[in-house]
């Protein structure tokens, strides 16, 4: 379960990625921390799709209108009624795809986040991942979609231990989150 920090934690990330802002910090009002409350009551996610959604939230506003304005993305956009418009979106293909430029564009890497939030426990499963896994059924599309949404492959994991994609997985796992692959004792590729 995602708690307020991971969320503030993935903000300030943002935040200082698209306006060049380093070591930008956010301080939560008791506003600020209602709204993380309501927006966690309602995701259903883990850390990578948190990230994703925050990026979706800074794509959706870091418009034309807004940068002639010198106006930046405010966190109170991020509620429960821009997640409600997120999830709504009906082509997953194409969010994805948009999300993915914009990650790109601005040089947001998931790696940055994921190992540093201690709260993690990843070793044990986590049972938000294990939902990402069963999205896709076995082959490129799920590594892709793991690959997005999950921190990949775990060894205490049903899925990832019957998957035909195993292998490339836990290559990917070693080169994007190398501290994650130590700690989950991934250290050659069978």
């Amino acid at each position: 379960m995602l708690d307020d920090s991971v969320v503030i934690k993935q903000y300030q990330y943002l935040y200082s990625k698209v306006y060049g802002v380093e070591k930008y910090v956010f301080h939560a009002s008791e506003r600020d921390k209602k709204i993380i409350e309501n927006l966690l009551s309602v995701f259903g996610g883990g850390e990578t799709e948190m990230l994703n959604y925050l990026s979706y939230v800074f794509l959706t506003y870091s418009t034309k209108d807004l940068i002639v304005l010198n106006k930046k993305v405010q966190f109170s956009w991020i509620g429960k009624k821009c997640y409600t418009a997120y999830c709504a979106v009906e082509n997953k293909e194409g969010l994805n795809y948009c999300i993915n430029q914009f990650q790109s564009k601005f040089k947001v890497l998931k790696s940055d986040l994921v190992q540093d939030i201690v709260a993690l426990d990843v070793i044990e499963l986590q049972q938000h991942e294990e939902n990402q896994k069963k999205y896709y059924p076995d082959g490129a599309f799920r590594l892709k979609h793991c690959y997005n949404n999950t921190t990949l492959f775990n060894p205490l994991s049903l899925i990832c231990n019957n998957c035909g994609q195993q292998k490339d997985c836990k290559l990917l796992l070693r080169h994007e989150y190398p501290n994650i692959a130590k700690k989950r004792k991934i250290r050659s590729i069978k």
